[in-house]
C-alpha cells in the first residue's frame, strides 16, 4: 500500500493518515517553498517544487513529524497492524 501526503501553500494534506505496517507514505512537496521532514524516525532531504520523499512504516505506532524548516508544519503517522 501507497498514501501520499501533498505539501501545499505551507500545509501537510493530509496532516494525519493512518496506514497499515508495511505501507510507503510518500510525501510530495507542491509548493515553491523547500521543506524538509523530520522525526524521530525519518529525516527527508531538502525538498524543493516537485522533489518527493518516501518512507516505509514496518512497525505499529504513531510517529509524529514535522518540517524543519518550517516548524509550525505537523503531522502524525499512525501505523496499525
Amino acid at each position: 500500500m501507497t498514501a501520499s501526503i501533498t505539501i501545499e501553500n505551507f500545509a501537510l494534506n493530509p496532516n494525519g493518515l493512518t496506514v497499515k505496517e508495511g505501507a510507503t507514505v510518500v510525501w510530495i512537496n507542491q509548493d515553491l517553498a523547500p521543506h524538509k521532514i523530520k522525526s524521530d524516525t525519518f529525516n527527508s532531504a531538502v525538498m524543493n517544487k516537485g522533489e518527493s520523499f518516501q518512507f516505509i512504516f514496518s512497525k505499529a505506532g504513531e510517529y509524529d513529524y514535522f518540517c524543519s524548516i518550517h516548524p509550525s508544519m505537523k503531522g502524525k503517522i499512525t501505523v496499525i497492524k
